[in-house]
């Protein structure tokens, strides 16, 4: 995660340099294999030659190399291929002379380019960016009653999770004016809200996707959950043998995974204490991704349980909308108070056993523990009951004791 950070922020540099000098970014994706080749065999001049040497020397070829570079803010796409690209590798490489500006036979147009652009130009104004299965879809439904705020993406009129982060810039520390360009589109400009919301729930353990949220220096959202629930709602769409996965699959119970569909389930979350279970839990630990987003964004993180949510609903939701950015306070009338996506009655056979119920969270005592001092060290708080107790009245209770001291007190420890 250092790495991208550093990586992109010495890109940022590099393209800010370029636009204050009044030039625009370029970056180019060089075939580099069939190009060299193409060179050696059908291009007429000492190049070749140079190049078959080197290779019988034992020199190796990538199969495709990547260059930045700032051009004169003139120059549009085909001036970098027919031009400036050209003149720029032959440099690199330390050849002792350039091919022809315009050089025929040589397939410089098999090359890609792409103008490079700012993370802070995404029309964002905050994200929410985690934790799945802890109550996302309805920090989503209810911020999205706030007048003031609207999301990147909607589906059937509600607002819904955007991948565009996470999947289609995931491998990217700076983005391309095209795909700058497809999120922002004009018609959305034209309508947009007083603050648009971004919403991936994986997002938080996305390492350059954190670095482009980073980089766009807006607020960001995230809220956890007792992990013994979590962890269970996990097992229950990725491991759970379902009577009928096609319909767990539709009313989104499972996930559809190869796995699921080849048979490989478990029709018991004891499974968990195997092995195989040791490297779930160690896949889906949360503590060390919500440790590295406060270390990343310090102040810019509003980290809460779902249980406020739960049970401090009025007072939640207005610290919410102010950290987001809102002007006006959450009208009341318009305060979320449902559930959503929330499944009731029993996933896994969990509740059921409650010597397996003890034996799974003693091996989530270290998420539990973590998951205390961050919240505290956040000023917010984390009961710790699981579902499976008659948790709701002792939460209620948390709430009204805890939270009018909460407000005096910046750090506790529950």
């Amino acid at each position: 995660e250092s790495m991208h950070t550093t990586l992109a922020s010495i890109s940022y540099i590099q393209l800010t340099h370029c636009r204050s000098h009044g030039g625009r970014y370029w970056e180019v994706r060089v075939p580099m294999r069939r190009w060299i080749l193409h060179l050696i065999w059908n291009v007429s001049s000492n190049l070749g030659t140079l190049l078959r040497k080197r290779l019988e020397d034992g020199g190796s070829i990538p199969e495709s190399i990547f260059g930045t570079f700032c051009a004169p803010a003139i120059c549009e796409e085909n001036d970098i291929l027919s031009t400036i690209w050209p003149i720029t590798v032959m440099r690199r490489l330390n050849f002792p002379f350039i091919v022809d500006a315009s050089p025929a036979g040589v397939p410089w147009i098999q090359c890609e380019v792409a103008e490079l652009d700012l993370w802070s130009s995404f029309s964002i104004d905050f994200a929410l960016v985690g934790v799945d299965r802890c109550g996302t879809s309805s920090l989503r439904v209810g911020l999205d009653k706030h007048p003031e705020v609207g999301f990147s993406l909607y589906e059937k009129g509600i607002p819904t999770e955007d991948y565009y982060l996470g999947y289609h810039q995931a491998h990217r520390l700076v983005p391309t004016k095209k795909q700058v360009n497809d999120f922002n589109p004009s018609e959305f400009e034209a309508h947009r809200p007083k603050l648009v919301g971004y919403s991936l729930p994986s997002l938080y353990y996305v390492s350059i996707a954190k670095v482009a949220i980073r980089f766009m220096e807006i607020p960001v959202v995230a809220i956890v959950c007792n992990p013994i629930n979590r962890v269970e709602r996990r097992f229950f769409a990725e491991r759970w043998c379902h009577a009928n996965l096609s319909e767990a699959i539709r009313t989104t119970d499972a996930l559809d995974l190869k796995s699921l569909r080849a048979g490989d389930c478990s029709p018991t979350i004891a499974e968990l204490l195997t092995p195989r279970g040791a490297a779930l839990l160690e896949q889906w630990e949360v503590v060390p991704h919500v440790r590295s987003l406060l270390q990343m964004f310090g102040s810019r993180v509003f980290l809460a349980h779902q249980d406020e949510l739960k049970y401090d609903t009025e007072h939640f939701w207005q610290r919410l909308a102010k950290h987001v950015g809102t002007v006006d306070a959450f009208p009341a009338e318009h305060l979320h108070r449902e559930r959503t996506n929330a499944r009731p009655g029993h996933r896994t056979d969990l509740c059921r056993n409650a010597s397996l119920l003890k034996k799974i969270q003693s091996k989530l005592e270290p998420e539990y523990r973590g998951l205390e001092s961050l919240l505290a060290n956040a000023g917010s708080a984390a009961p710790v009951q699981s579902h499976c107790s008659n948790a709701e009245a002792a939460a209620r209770h948390f709430y009204k004791q805890t939270m009018p001291e909460l407000c005096h007190a910046k750090a506790l420890r529950t």
